[in-house]
């Protein structure tokens, strides 16, 4: 998978993109914990997984579909609580791939253009 974000909101009538993937176990976890009455997230990326997802109000849902609307900016990913700031720096607000953050492993990183976050 890239390094971009995979989101997958559900609205309440629909099951998630792989549920013909998931085994057994997987469906009933899901159908366990889901909230018929609120969205569904489920985020994977290269470094950050939900797991099967997990129950959000609509307005967080909205907030997410805002975060990645056009222009993107800092400040709506931000509103989102998507974790890292899904690779924006806030002073370029231009979002990076985990490999164009750079800094040795276990101090702070830095943006391309040398901002930390």
């Amino acid at each position: 998978m890239s390094s971009a974000v995979r989101r997958s909101p559900t609205s309440n009538s629909s099951l998630p993109a792989r549920w013909a993937r998931w085994n057994a176990a997987v469906r009933r976890l899901y159908t366990q914990c889901r909230d018929p009455a609120q969205w569904w997230l489920i985020v994977e990326s290269e470094h950050y997984t939900n797991g099967t997802g997990e129950n959000i109000t609509a307005e967080h849902a909205a907030q997410m579909r805002d975060a990645f609307a056009y222009p993107r900016r800092h400040t709506r990913v931000r509103n989102a609580a998507l974790p890292g700031d899904a690779g924006f720096c806030p002073h370029c607000d231009v979002p990076y791939c985990p490999r164009h953050w750079t800094g040795p492993s276990g101090q702070e990183r830095t943006c391309p253009l040398g901002h930390t976050p």
